[in-house]
């Protein structure tokens, strides 16, 4: 048996010294300690692994010069109130953003013990931190207020995934997303070249399909984003479907890592994990997009409401859009189909009218319903009164031939007021030349167009 100095408690028993550093060194955590002047005397070996920086480097230098210049004033105070701690005092754990030996900012949460006496190695008076990798939560907290404050999509997937990243030990991760049983929408995520993964291509499109995870190698990559993958040393891509709330796969995760093989035991734990936070943005950002979407559509015909054909108009006049025109359209003979074929009978007829107008227009025009039998457009790039009349009788042209009321064909006639943007005026001033102008069409008995300018 050695003698106590080569022996180090731990627990109810007793291991040599040796092996208590060896244990030190190779546990998760990381440990630095520092002296009274805030120099770091010991730093253990997994510090590197964690940071970058090897415990040679750190050892000698006082601990803040590590810490990113704008955290330090909090991390002084910190240090200062540890260091007025009495002896065995436990500081609740602060994340602070630290550096790394390239510059690039990493976050570690440092929690400290002030120990004035140990008894097995006499007195000493030191700090004791223990540093723990936090990079991964500071980035899924990053994802967490994108995705609450409903920011673009891109923006959304981009901290996830490198949170995912880092929580995996991989080099990258893409949220595939939109997929509509066919293709997808897009990729996004953090530390994968476009090249290497093409929308509709590679394994994930295969996940996406069989509704299973897919775990692939470079050479099941195309060709191209094969030798886009092997310059950066990709190996392994771990592909898992993510399903929308009725079971329909409307994502895959891809997670990229430059070592070999599937996933181990507690590696395919993580990745289950990490799949359910992908979940939870797919979903949360399709409900969004949904709510955007009825917020802003007419519920009977799918076409843009009131309120967004306003923000639509609002938007052309703020930014100066030139040559823009506005039709009110009015059904001339809807009323005696809703009296005598009934109100379901006329809402399918509605529809067949949003249909039949929204093929007429060309691409940029916007389609609207304003309520009941009312439609409104707004046109651009319509150069003179000429065009303007053209367009509208494209419309009217449209509606010409008989709906099917229940089998029955029943002609409607539809009447359309225009006015035509010549001077900067505002959008009510332009709703009511339009509105003028629909009386004007009316008038002269409807079932034709007239247009004023302004």
């Amino acid at each position: 048996m050695e003698d106590d100095a080569n022996e180090s408690t731990l627990g109810s028993g007793s291991l040599p010294a040796s092996l208590s550093r060896a244990i030190v060194d190779a546990t998760a955590h990381s440990f630095v300690i520092i002296d009274a002047e805030g120099t770091i005397t010991y730093a253990s070996t997994s510090v590197h692994q964690l940071s970058g920086w090897l415990p040679a480097d750190l050892v000698g230098h006082n601990m803040i010069q590590f810490i990113a210049p704008g955290d330090r004033e909090r991390a002084l105070t910190a240090f200062a109130e540890m260091d007025e701690a009495t002896s065995g005092t436990l500081n609740l754990p602060i994340v602070f953003e630290a550096l790394r030996p390239d510059g690039q900012p990493i976050w570690l949460e440092i929690g400290a013990m002030r120990y004035t006496e140990l008894s097995d190695i006499g007195d000493f008076d030191g700090t004791v931190f223990r540093l723990r990798g936090w990079s991964h939560n500071h980035h899924f907290n990053l994802f967490l207020e994108a995705l609450l404050s409903s920011q673009p999509f891109p923006d959304v997937a981009a901290p996830l995934c490198e949170s995912i990243r880092l929580a995996l030990f991989a080099q990258g991760a893409l949220l595939h997303h939109g997929f509509d049983g066919s293709r997808f929408l897009g990729a996004d995520g953090t530390g994968v070249p476009r090249s290497c993964a093409p929308i509709d291509e590679g394994p994930w499109r295969q996940a996406a399909l069989e509704g299973r995870p897919v775990f692939a190698t470079v050479a099941d990559l195309p060709p191209r984003a094969r030798l886009a993958a092997e310059d950066p040393g990709y190996q392994a891509i771990w592909c898992v479907p993510v399903e929308d709330t009725e079971g329909r796969v409307r994502a895959v995760l891809s997670v990229w890592r430059t070592a070999p093989g599937p996933p181990q035991l507690g590696e395919s734990a993580g990745l289950e994990v990490q799949a359910r936070y992908a979940q939870l943005a797919v979903r949360r950002w399709a409900e969004h997009q949904r709510l955007i979407h009825i917020a802003g559509h007419d519920s009977l015909t799918g076409v843009a409401n009131r309120i967004s054909f306003r923000d639509c108009l609002a938007e052309a006049l703020s930014i100066g859009e030139e040559n823009i025109a506005v039709a009110f359209c009015d059904l001339d003979s809807f009323k005696p189909v809703n009296d005598t074929y009934g109100h379901q009978t006329g809402d399918r007829v509605l529809v067949e009218v949003a249909g039949r107008l929204r093929k007429a227009l060309r691409t940029g025009d916007e389609l609207a319903r304003l309520g009941g039998d009312e439609f409104t457009v707004l046109m651009r790039n319509v150069p003179d009164a000429e065009a303007a009349m053209a367009l509208a009788e494209r419309l009217i042209a449209a509606t010409s031939e008989p709906f099917d009321a229940d089998g029955h064909p029943v002609e409607i006639g539809i009447s359309i007021g225009v006015a035509l943007v010549r001077e900067p005026i505002s959008a009510d001033e332009i709703l009511a030349l339009a509105d003028n102008a629909l009386y004007a069409a009316k008038a002269k008995g409807g079932n034709r167009a007239h247009v004023s300018e302004a």
